[in-house]
């Protein structure tokens, strides 16, 4: 079973009933796969500034008992190509229950993709979220 939950906010203005400025507000996208996934809580900022340290953490709700957990975290640029160039990752073996993550905004204004791709036996889930860098 594959599941596709997306949500995408966004704000536009109109003027004669025409599109002149259109902007993201917030982006989620998250696919799960498998006959039990792991359930996730994403903690991300919405928006940091150009240089700033920030945390993301996906952190598995359950408990892993002998499971093993195989994951990756993921930053990109928002760049339409991603659609149709997908990146190649390497998945980890992880030793605790998620991905616990340090990064640094780019030093220019630009939104990032940050991702995270958990795997278990029974399942799988890759959670993207839209992070804002501004001045």
């Amino acid at each position: 079973k594959t599941k596709f939950e997306s949500t995408l906010r966004s704000r536009q203005r109109f003027e004669n009933q025409k599109i002149v400025y259109s902007t993201i507000l917030a982006e989620r996208s998250q696919i799960t796969s498998g006959a039990n996934p792991p359930k996730v809580t994403v903690k991300l900022p919405e928006q940091v500034r150009i240089g700033q340290r920030f945390n993301f953490d996906a952190i598995v709700q359950e408990p892993l008992g002998d499971d093993l957990l195989l994951g990756v975290a993921i930053e990109e640029s928002v760049r339409s190509q991603r659609y149709t160039n997908p990146t190649e990752v390497d998945l980890e073996s992880l030793a605790a229950g998620g991905i616990f993550k340090i990064g640094r905004a780019p030093l220019l204004p630009e939104d990032r993709w940050i991702s995270a791709i958990l795997i278990r036996g029974d399942g799988m889930i890759m959670i993207t979220r839209r992070l804002h860098v501004v001045e």
